[in-house]
C-alpha cells in the first residue's frame, strides 16, 4: 500500500543588479494519492481528497479502482502532513522551508471494501524526513491490517513502504521600478530544467499588500507523474496575487494553484528613505493641497506634493484686514502654517476687519484704510493741525489742508 509524496521548494534569491531588488521565495510540497496499494494490479484509480490545508489537521479520501478484476471501494484519513512547527518563527511552517530541519510522523486509518471478496481495513503511519537544507524527502510508510480474509492477507500483516523524493528549487530575482510600478523577474530552475521571465505591474493596498498582476511559476515536478497528477508536470501562472505585508519585515501568502499549496515570500531589503519601509510597499503617493481665501486676503503653499513633504501654508491679508483662521480639515490660527502632508487638503482662510488702531486717533485701521483712505499710521492725514477723527465729525475732508474751514 502507498501514496505518492511530492515535495517541492522554490527558493528565488536575490541577485544585486542595478537598481532595486528584492527576493522571492517560493515553497510548496503536494502529496498524491493516485495509488493506495502496494504491488497490486492497480488500474481505473478515481479517488478525491479533502485537504483542508492548513486549518485543520486531518485529510480524508475517498475513491474507487480496480484490483485484479475485482471492483473497489476504499476511503482513508489520516493527519496533516503539514504540522505545526516554525522554528524561525517567520509564519512559514517548516515543512515548506528547506533550511529548516522537517521531521514528523503522521497516522491514520483506511477502510477498503472489494467486490464479493469483504472488507478489511489497516492502520496506516508514516516518518516524514527531510534535513536542513536538504530537497529530498525520505518517505517511511507502514501499513498495518487489521482484518483479513482476503486473497493472501491475515491479521495482523505489516508492510512497509520506503522511497525518497526530490524537489526542485529556483534562483532569480525581482527587479521593480516604484515610479512606474511594475517589476520584472529572472527564474533559473534547478532540480528540473528550464528558466522564466516576465514582467507585470504591482499596486500597494491599503494594509500595505502588495498586489502582483502576474507571476510565473516553474513545473513542480518531474513530467513522469504528471500521468497521475497533471499538476506535476506543468507550469502555473498566477494572473494575481496579492501579498499581505507582516510586522517581521516581509510579505507572505500561502495559496492553492491546482490544487498545489504555495508558501509565496517577498522581502525587500531597500529603504531609501530609511522610514523602516521597504521601497516595495512605500511608494511616494502625490497628494494635492488646495486652499481658497474670502476676499481681502491671499494665500500662498498650496499645490501638489509627495507623500511626507513638509508643507508650509501661508496667508496674506489686504491692507485694512487681518487674518482670522484656517477652517477645513483642519482649525487653526497659526499663520504661516506647516505640517507634514499625509493625504489630500483642503483649507480655507478667513480675513476679518482690521480693528486696530496704530495711530491712535480713534478710527480704526479698517475705517481709516477703507472706508475713508486716511493714513492709519498718522492721526492728521493732510497735517493742519486738527484730527481726521475730528475732520470727519465735523463734515470735513482729513485728506485735505485748510486752516481757514472753522
Amino acid at each position: 500500500m502507498k501514496y505518492f509524496f511530492m515535495a517541492a521548494v522554490f527558493s528565488i534569491q536575490s541577485i544585486y543588479l542595478i537598481g532595486k531588488v528584492a527576493e522571492i521565495r517560493i515553497y510548496s510540497a503536494l502529496i498524491d494519492y493516485s495509488s493506495l496499494f502496494e504491488g497490486s494490479n492497480v488500474s481505473n484509480v478515481q479517488y478525491s481528497v479533502t485537504d483542508p490545508g492548513l486549518n485543520s489537521s486531518t485529510i480524508k479520501i475517498a475513491g474507487s479502482m480496480s484490483i485484479n478484476g475485482n471492483y473497489t471501494t476504499f476511503s482513508a484519513s489520516f493527519d496533516s502532513y503539514y504540522g505545526d512547527t516554525d522554528k524561525d518563527n517567520n509564519g512559514i511552517y517548516d515543512f515548506f522551508e528547506i533550511d529548516q530541519r522537517f521531521s514528523m510522523g503522521i497516522n491514520g486509518y483506511a477502510n477498503y471494501n472489494i467486490e464479493r471478496l469483504g472488507s478489511f481495513s489497516a492502520n496506516l503511519y508514516a516518518d516524514i524526513i527531510r534535513p536542513q537544507n536538504s530537497y529530498q524527502f525520505t518517505f517511511n510508510e507502514t501499513v498495518t491490517y487489521q482484518t483479513s480474509n482476503i486473497q493472501d492477507i491475515t491479521p495482523g500483516d505489516t508492510d512497509y513502504i520506503s522511497f525518497d523524493v526530490t524537489g526542485v528549487h529556483a534562483l532569480g530575482s525581482l527587479n521593480y521600478d516604484t515610479q512606474n510600478k511594475s517589476y520584472s523577474y529572472s527564474l533559473n530552475y534547478h532540480g528540473t530544467v528550464g528558466s522564466d521571465s516576465g514582467s507585470g505591474t504591482y499596486s500597494v493596498g491599503n494594509d500595505n499588500s502588495v498586489f502582483l498582476s502576474k507571476l510565473s511559476f516553474p513545473s513542480i515536478g518531474n513530467s513522469s507523474y504528471s500521468a497521475n497528477l497533471p499538476a506535476l508536470g506543468k507550469k502555473t501562472l498566477f494572473n494575481s496575487l496579492t501579498v499581505p505585508y507582516g510586522n517581521e519585515g516581509s510579505q507572505h501568502v500561502m495559496t492553492i494553484v491546482e490544487g498545489v499549496p504555495y508558501y509565496v515570500v517577498i522581502n525587500d531589503y531597500n529603504d531609501d528613505d530609511s522610514d523602516g519601509k521597504p521601497d516595495l510597499i512605500d511608494i511616494p503617493i502625490n497628494y494635492i493641497v488646495t486652499t481658497t481665501s474670502t476676499s481681502n486676503g491671499s494665500v500662498y503653499g498650496a499645490g501638489e506634493y509627495s507623500e511626507g513633504t513638509e508643507i508650509t501654508l501661508q496667508a496674506f491679508p489686504n491692507s485694512g484686514y487681518t487674518f482670522d483662521g484656517w477652517s477645513g480639515d483642519f482649525d487653526s490660527t497659526v499663520n504661516p502654517l506647516s505640517f507634514k502632508l499625509t493625504s489630500n487638503i483642503s483649507l480655507s482662510a478667513t480675513f476679518g476687519s482690521d480693528l486696530g488702531d496704530d495711530d491712535g486717533d480713534g478710527l480704526t485701521n479698517f475705517d481709516e484704510i477703507i472706508v475713508h483712505g486716511t493714513n492709519h499710521q498718522s492721526s492728521d492725514t493732510d497735517f493742519d493741525g486738527t484730527s481726521d477723527l475730528t475732520e470727519i465729525n465735523n463734515g470735513s475732508d482729513p485728506k485735505t489742508y485748510n486752516l481757514n474751514r472753522f
